[in-house]
């Protein structure tokens, strides 16, 4: 016996009889945005824009300091949903929130670099 499951983004898994998972229904992803944000020291900057096509994200820090990223269009170093450590990378977790993402790095310290944000669309 077998158990077929349709996931929101039209994948499908098959869960086989002795508990395996058949992923031949995953669709690939078909498209790739990169873009490289400079630190900047006073309020946010904007990560990505709200798109219901996103699936996945990847953020890289390559700043001197920690990253604070915020689901939603405002955020701080005191209201984040995640932190990226320097020269670290982070994983968007599924399921994959797809509204406004910003980020902030610490202020009142000596910043350099950036963050490179990878998002995943179909």
């Amino acid at each position: 016996m077998s158990e077929t499951i349709v996931g929101n983004s039209g994948n499908v898994l098959e869960v086989l009889g002795d508990g395996t998972i058949d992923v031949r229904g995953i669709k690939p992803i078909s498209t790739v945005t990169q873009s490289t944000v400079a630190t900047k020291s006073s309020n946010y900057a904007a990560f990505a824009s709200s798109n219901t096509a996103r699936v996945g994200m990847l953020i890289g820090n390559y700043a001197t300091h920690t990253c604070y990223v915020n689901y939603g269009s405002t955020g701080s170093t005191v209201t984040f949903s995640v932190c990226v450590l320097t020269m670290t990378n982070w994983s968007m977790p599924h399921p994959v929130y797809t509204g406004a993402i910003v980020g902030t790095w610490a202020s009142g310290v000596s910043l350099s670099g950036g963050a490179v944000i990878t998002e995943l669309v179909r």
